[in-house]
Parts: C-alpha cells; structure tokens; sequence
C-alpha cells in the first residue's frame, strides 16, 4: 500500500512538472499593439468605436500578459501534492507521539520507582507533553534499563531471612 501511495504522489509531482514545463515553453503571445496598414496608430481613440478597456480598467493594458492556465495548472498540483504530504507527515507523528506517550505511560505505571511521588509525577510529565515527554521518559528512565526496586531494608529491623520468600 504505501508503495502504491508513494508512486501516485511520484506520478502527480512528475504530471505537475510536465504540465508546468509545456506551459511555459509555449511562445506568448506579442503584447506591442500593431497598426493597422491604412492608418497609423494613436493614443486617442476613434470616437466610431467602442473601447477595448471600459473606463477606469486597467487590466487590458498590453503590458500585463496574464499567465497560462497550464501553467498555473501544473504549480497547483505541485502545491498540492507538497501539501498532502506535509499533511501525512503530521498525522504520522500525531499517531506516533499517541502510540509513544501510550507505551511510556504503561512502563511508568509497571515500573518500581523508590517514591510513589516519583511514578505520579513521570505519568503526569508523559499524559501533558504527550510525544516530548515519552521522549524525555525513554532517555531518563526506560533506556537505562534498569531493573525494578526491590524493597528497601528498613534499619532498626531484623534483615529479612534468606528462607522466607
């Protein structure tokens, strides 16, 4: 599946490329007005015709050639594609600190800890940071493996004996 997904996201970014790249090699077309042959060209205008621009437009001046819609076209899917992945990538490490900060929560409440203030405070660290404090979990406590508090010998009592339990 997730070859399948990669390959589809490769066929859009290559299609938007190509489209963008077919636009742009097309030749635009000339924006320098022509005079017709009988007469020669002027700023006035003819008062027998009707204006090209309605007054007061200025979007059919022949120096703002509008862009292709190939053009725009293939930066759209390139955009898109860019964004969906971006997109994935935030649900992956939003699904991944919940899976993570899960774990750390359930060796925290397995784990021996010499204070039960101490086990309180680490689940709470790890429920309100979520993926950074399971981060901080694995690297303070979990990765150094150790292995779980035995009860402590309380001084003023007897040593517990070897044959009770």
């Amino acid at each position: 599946m997730r070859q399948r997904v990669c390959l589809f996201a490769a066929l859009l970014v290559w299609a938007g490329v190509a489209v963008s790249a077919a636009a742009w090699t097309q030749e635009p077309p000339d924006p320098t007005p022509k005079a017709p042959k009988d007469r020669p060209l002027i700023d006035e205008p003819d008062p027998d015709e009707a204006p090209a621009v309605p007054s007061g437009s200025t979007s059919g001046s022949p120096s703002s050639s509008p862009m292709p819609t190939a053009a725009i076209a293939g930066m759209m899917s390139v955009f898109f594609v860019v964004y969906f992945i971006f997109i994935g990538l935030m649900v992956l490490i939003g699904v991944g600190g919940v899976v993570l900060s899960a774990l750390a929560i359930y060796d925290c409440a397995r784990r021996d800890f010499p204070d039960p203030s101490t086990r309180a405070m680490w689940c709470l660290l790890i429920a309100l940071t979520r993926l950074l404090g399971a981060i901080i979990y694995y690297f303070v406590i979990y990765r150094k493996g150790d292995p779980p508090i035995q009860p402590a010998y309380v001084p003023g009592t007897p040593p517990p004996s070897p044959l009770s339990g």
